[in-house]
């Protein structure tokens, strides 16, 4: 692997700042998932942000692999050490550009390799501009069960049947 940035850890909270100066505050923290029968399952959600040092915060950042490697290595962590758990990642909605965080996302995703799998809010849901995804070990053996949770609940939040996607 390619190296990666030192992480400040605080909790379930890592910090990194690139060569160039920016900030990345990196968390999991407790998400809810509803069941059909209407129970709960609690899982971990994957985010990250960006704090710039550049007087123009919205310019176009210049592609840093130091910070994919590192965010990889992050979710290779987690699952190292949770194997039978899933993580949910939404997309922010900030500045219009989910669009491009769920496919640069996906780029990465498709490089953490094939024992990884991937589940991506339906194609319908996306012109509400909406990008989620659940992510998974293929050896997960609560697999399925993430699986629909993870699909319920997004039919829950936008009121209709979800089609399953799987990316990865």
């Amino acid at each position: 692997m390619s190296s990666r940035y030192n992480l400040a850890e605080d909790g379930l909270t890592y910090k990194f700042t690139t060569a160039s100066g920016d900030l990345y505050i990196a968390y999991f923290t407790e998400f809810i998932l509803t069941t059909k029968d209407g129970g709960e399952l609690c899982i971990p959600m994957f985010g990250f942000e960006r704090k710039s040092q550049h007087l123009l915060q919205e310019s176009r950042m210049h592609f840093d692999e130091k910070v994919k490697n590192t965010l990889q290595h992050l979710i290779r962590e987690f699952f190292r050490l949770n194997p039978d758990k899933g993580v949910v990642y939404i997309c922010s909605q900030d500045g219009g550009k989910q669009r491009a965080r769920h496919v640069t996302f996906s780029r990465w995703f498709n490089d953490l390799g094939d024992a990884y799998a991937k589940y991506d809010s339906p194609e319908e849901y996306n012109e509400n501009t909406f990008y989620s995804s659940l992510i998974l070990l293929n050896a997960n053996a609560e697999k399925e069960q993430y699986i629909d949770a993870f699909f319920h609940t997004i039919e829950i939040w936008m009121g209709h049947e979800a089609a399953r996607k799987n990316t990865g």
